[in-house]
């Protein structure tokens, strides 16, 4: 079985374990970077090339989009599914997910508990402190709308210095909420793992000192844990309302139960296989093998 893996890093560790884990179920893994892919619309045929020629015999397909290219990516994505090949995450949901708020805004409209959040583009000084009011006041998080691994995350211990931060931020013609910070998860969070709307693997990240951030390639450190029940089925309610099939969930620990910070649909794994001893890859690729016997089935 060929098995495309759309991902702009051939030498990142997932990539790389997803195409180890492929060889050894005896599949052919191809990794091509979306930008490197030319699409073909006209009535009554649609194509993708690729070095000029015309990508065929693609049995299924693994997005892993970053957070650069991600117009182009989402295209390529979806002129697969377009060519009725399995894609495992449509480009519809890993649009949702991509821009944080988004996300946040689709799951607070369904009654997925999330931290207080703004996206604002207020400039004067009255509206935005009516805004840290409604917050709760600082220390507040801001976040670019588009970003992973903790880049463009910052925190605001005042309502001067949250204002002087997204001003900045502005400046670099970027969008970025602010959220309420979650005092008591202390620099912890719970990354759940969901594959075909189960929760199959969950650590703890736990920020390394005088981080807040706890993302693994920041430094934090992963410890395997045994999640609750109404913890993972908030995970999973999370991600079949984006409409992903794959995703890594990001959950905080709050004084009124568990929030979900973040839904990321091309998880990094690297942190989670270390941590549990699980061979997430191949649990990705058995996935894979399944859609693409489901088409042939039909």
């Amino acid at each position: 079985m060929n098995i495309l893996i759309v991902c702009r890093h051939q030498n990142v560790y997932s990539t790389k374990r997803l195409k180890i884990a492929a060889k050894k179920r005896k599949h052919n893994p191809i990794v091509i970077n979306p930008n490197s892919f030319t699409l073909y619309a006209e009535k009554g045929h649609s194509g993708i090339f690729y070095k000029n020629q015309e990508l065929k015999d693609i049995d299924v397909v693994i997005p892993r989009m970053g957070i650069t290219g991600v117009e182009y990516g989402l295209s390529v994505v979806r002129q697969f599914g377009m060519l009725n090949i399995p894609v495992i995450n449509s480009s519809e949901a890993i649009s949702r997910s991509k821009d944080k708020f988004e996300c946040l805004q689709f799951l607070a409209q369904k009654g997925i508990d999330v931290p207080p959040t703004i996206l604002t583009r207020t400039g004067t000084s009255s509206a935005f402190n009516r805004i840290m009011f409604r917050l709760g006041g600082c220390p507040a998080i801001l976040k670019f709308i588009r970003g992973s691994q903790g880049k463009g995350v910052v925190i605001a211990e005042s309502s001067l210095n949250a204002k002087s931060i997204l001003e900045a931020m502005r400046c670099l013609d970027k969008d970025a909420m602010i959220q309420k910070y979650i005092c008591e998860a202390d620099g912890c969070d719970t990354r759940v793992f969901v594959l075909n709307g189960k929760a199959r693997a969950a650590m703890k990240r736990i920020a390394k000192p005088g981080e807040f951030r706890s993302n693994i390639h920041l430094g934090a450190k992963g410890i395997e844990i045994k999640i609750s029940k109404e913890t993972a089925q908030l995970a999973e309610k999370a991600v079949k309302i984006l409409g992903l099939e794959l995703a890594g969930v990001d959950i905080l620990e709050t004084k009124t139960g568990p929030v979900v910070i973040e839904v990321n649909s091309s998880p990094g794994f690297q942190g989670l296989e270390h941590a549990t001893g699980l061979d997430i890859a191949d649990m990705i690729i058995r996935y894979a093998e399944e859609k693409a016997r489901m088409k042939n089935d039909r």
